[in-house]
């Protein structure tokens, strides 16, 4: 149900022909539906460690070269990603192995959010998941404060996704624990929401 804009090959493919050290090229992403707007992923951060709160892992819509993909195993199909996430995680171990991408700047992608998506579906289970991810790839991070910001991160997506669906008793459940592993001002006003 996604969609990629004209071109898209074409404009991809150009930085991996031109620097055959690149292991992919990815788009912004275009979103219709229930939501609009366009997300920029910026990249792997330094020496190739991403974090989710950063939002900086590319997905749908990237261009990689096969030869990366066979070497990195393609992706976790372990019952834990079955829910979702399995793009994220594969991304997290590339760019964790040297993974060397591109971005161009341009919405290419173009993206479907429905009230039924797995995107929405997975959220209310994003904690199990990213419990998962970072017991799954410690080397993903730099000391136990940013695995703290990251696991947060999921547990905050997996709270207001359950006070979205109402159901508020696993939102608070949820809440404290983003609370209690990284109490900034976004994972405290979801716990108060859900009170």
């Amino acid at each position: 149900d996604d969609k990629i804009a004209p071109r898209t090959l074409e404009l991809l493919m150009a930085p991996l022909l031109e620097q055959p050290e690149l292991d992919c090229a990815y788009p912004d992403i275009q979103l219709f539906g229930r939501r609009d707007g366009v997300i920029k992923f910026k990249g792997p951060g330094e020496k190739g460690r991403v974090l989710a709160v950063e939002d900086p892992i590319p997905g749908a819509g990237t261009l990689l070269r096969r030869a990366h993909w066979e070497r990195m195993g393609g992706y976790d199909e372990s019952d834990e990603l079955r829910r979702g996430r399995e793009d994220f995680e594969f991304w997290i171990r590339a760019f964790a192995s040297g993974c060397k991408a591109q971005r161009v700047p341009e919405p290419l992608y173009i993206y479907r959010i429905s009230h039924t998506s797995m995107t929405f579906a997975c959220r209310l289970e994003d904690h199990v998941i990213g419990e998962y991810i970072a017991n799954k790839n410690p080397q993903a991070f730099a000391n136990d404060t940013e695995r703290k910001h990251f696991l947060a991160y999921f547990y905050h997506r997996a709270a207001w996704s359950n006070y979205e669906a109402r159901d508020a008793k696993r939102a608070r459940k949820l809440g404290i624990k983003a609370a209690r592993l990284h109490p900034n001002g976004t994972n405290l006003r979801t716990l108060t929401k859900s009170f």
